[in-house]
């Protein structure tokens, strides 16, 4: 009987080292998403749209329910809307890493 205990033993400490060496540990690096987004909403007839002084779009329809969205660097940004000659918005406005700001523009 004690033979066979021993033999077990054995056994288990082989095992033990076997599956030792089977597995590595692995370090990865994931990165997330972390684009941030500037979303500009709102109502009546099309606006033109400027962010940090380059224009993103000459007519853009705006929707309250589903705003023009606009990928940007996190920090600061200067965002200004304009229908014909007036203008509906001029903000600064920061956004972080995986961030979405919205822009609420209100004028017919």
């Amino acid at each position: 009987m004690r033979s066979v205990s021993i033999q077990i033993v054995a056994l288990s400490l082989l095992v033990a080292l076997a599956a030792g060496g089977c597995f590595r540990q692995v370090h990865e690096q994931v990165m997330e998403d972390s684009a941030a987004f500037i979303v500009v909403e709102g109502s009546g007839a099309p606006v033109k749209i400027t962010i940090d002084g380059g224009v993103v779009a000459e007519r853009a329809p705006l929707r309250s329910d589903n705003g023009v969205r606009y990928r940007v660097q996190r920090g600061t940004h200067v965002v200004r809307v304009e229908r014909g000659d007036q203008v509906l918005a001029d903000r600064k406005i920061y956004v972080g890493d995986g961030e979405t700001r919205i822009l609420t523009v209100s004028g017919n």
